[in-house]
């Protein structure tokens, strides 16, 4: 009733232009158990490196009998520049990471199913800051997006914990699009 798997590769892809934004791993290794005709829940661990670099390891249990597709993923992600995230981040949304070094990322947990997601994660990093793209072509557009840009910057905290150790975190509360499968 268990599936292992060693150094294997994947990628992940979401598109809403012209291409689509992707995420890769490597290094994989996941472990598979409650595998057998009947079972009401599949466990799946893992570890990969994300992106060729930030190390990953996630634990996801799937309820096979729920009618909503229902499962609860816990993850960690650990050591990344963060602009390594931009192939799939500057395909989705306006926006890119231009620096920022990410210590850690805790997700804890996200229970989701077919129509929601709703969880909580904690972001550690240092030195952020991201670079908004113009969504027209013109010169006022361009100077707009600048303007915005240094905007968002200024009121992005740099850094979390912030210098007064306050920590940061927060609430995942996502709708999902029925039409789009999770595997």
């Amino acid at each position: 009733d268990t599936i292992r798997v060693y150094d294997a590769a994947a990628s992940y892809e979401e598109q809403v232009g012209d291409e689509p934004g992707r995420l890769w791993f490597e290094r994989m290794n996941v472990e598979l158990t409650g595998i057998k005709p009947g079972t009401s829940m599949v466990d799946m661990k893992g570890s990969a490196c994300l992106m060729g670099q930030g190390q990953v390891d996630a634990d996801f249990r799937f309820f096979m009998e729920h009618s909503c597709d229902s499962m609860i993923v816990k993850a960690m992600i650990r050591e990344l520049n963060m602009p390594a995230i931009n192939p799939m981040l500057a395909r989705l949304v306006p926006a890119s990471i231009t620096a920022g070094y990410l210590q850690k990322l805790e997700v804890d947990p996200i229970w989701m199913n077919d129509s929601i997601a709703v969880g909580h994660l904690v972001m550690y990093y240092d030195g952020l800051a991201v670079r908004l793209r113009p969504t027209g072509s013109g010169t006022w557009d361009r100077i707009r997006t600048n303007l915005l840009s240094e905007l968002v910057n200024l009121l992005l905290p740099e850094q979390n914990p912030a210098d007064n150790k306050r920590l940061r975190s927060g609430t995942i509360l996502f709708e999902r699009d029925r039409s789009k499968g999770f595997f």
